[in-house]
């Protein structure tokens, strides 16, 4: 395996002890103010606009319908908390969000129909019962969990049975979660092409019941047939170098191409993209979006209607991948209108 301690890639490394105490302090502030009954936006945030992160370094974020909320995880401290969207005013109370000892978060997924939530972090998959926060189950990903500037992080999808699927951001290799027994099981997908390159798969999305993956360091788009364990590329108008999220859009309604659409987080390359797939024939067409508000790292984002909520993580300026850079003074979301 590639250690992402080589070639100028840098994992967790050392932290100050200050900046950790201040780290948590200053997320545990925020955080409690937007648990507090009524702090809310009165309006949706406009387009572009930034809004503040409760948590320090968001690497991910998943929309909870039931609140009208974002919720965010932070890379930092391994800690949740919401973002309201809009007007909270006759809605009950949000329930409490888990507080285990999870290290740096990776992922956060929402499995509506089992009413489960979903935390891949730095060292387990965390399953847990919604809304008691109550924890079903910890599943360690070993050496799944390594992440660098180069290859991005691990990412994890859900499909329509609830089950999960867990990518390694350093190996085409992949863990699946049964949702009812949570059992696992691994694969190392065999790709039909750049089988002599170093990549893995650093971006995962269901769309119309086919798994795509993206690879971070390659810029290469994959279509994965898990029980097969085979990765098939998709031909793409350009790379998508620095991929490190991937969700899909339905087609609108009454659309003429009735294809979904993919959008890719740039991560540490920054910027957001939109793949159109094709209809038959021919490369998918990649295009930039214009995300207004620069979201600097962009490693997640969270698909609410036709907006994107992008979090702009700044893990360049953390200290596992920068030694000796200050600590950035503020975290936020960006909201863009899907183009």
């Amino acid at each position: 395996m590639t250690s992402p301690a080589t070639n100028g890639r840098k994992r967790r490394g050392k932290r100050k002890p200050g900046a950790i105490a201040l780290g948590w302090a200053t997320a545990a502030l925020v955080a409690a103010f937007f648990a507090a009954c009524g702090k809310a936006p009165q309006a949706p945030a406009a387009l572009g606009s930034l809004i503040g992160s409760p948590v320090a370094y968001p690497s991910s974020a998943a929309y909870e319908r039931q609140t009208d909320s974002l919720i965010v995880g932070s890379y930092g401290d391994g800690s949740l908390a919401r973002v309201p969207l809009a007007q909270q005013r006759g809605l009950p109370r949000a329930p409490a969000l888990p507080l285990d000892g999870r290290q740096n978060v990776l992922r956060v997924r929402l499995d509506d129909s089992h009413a489960r939530l979903w935390v891949l972090a730095s060292d387990a998959v965390y399953v847990y019962e919604m809304p008691s926060a109550r924890l079903l189950v910890r599943i360690p990903i070993d050496a799944m969990g390594q992440h660098s500037s180069e290859h991005c992080l691990a990412d994890m999808a859900l499909d329509g049975a609830g089950n999960a699927f867990v990518s390694s951001a350093m190996q085409p290799q992949m863990m699946r979660v049964d949702a009812r027994t949570f059992e696992t099981t691994h694969r190392v997908l065999q790709p039909d092409v750049d089988r002599d390159k170093d990549f893995g798969l650093s971006a995962l999305a269901f769309a119309d019941g086919t798994l795509y993956a993206a690879s971070a360091g390659i810029g290469r788009l994959w279509k994965l047939d898990y029980a097969r364990g085979t990765a098939e590329h998709v031909d793409i108008s350009e790379p998508i170098f620095g991929a490190c999220a991937l969700h899909a859009v339905p087609p609108a309604a009454g659309a003429a191409v009735a294809q979904p659409v993919l959008y890719v987080a740039g991560g540490f390359r920054d910027g957001i993209m939109r793949v159109d797939l094709p209809a038959s024939t021919g490369p998918a067409r990649v295009s930039a979006v214009n995300a207004k508000g620069t979201p600097v790292v962009p490693t997640d984002f969270a698909i609410v209607g036709r907006d994107l909520y992008i979090v702009s993580s700044r893990l360049a300026e953390h200290p596992d991948f920068q030694v000796d850079m200050a600590a950035p003074s503020h975290f936020s979301i960006v909201r863009v209108t899907a183009p």
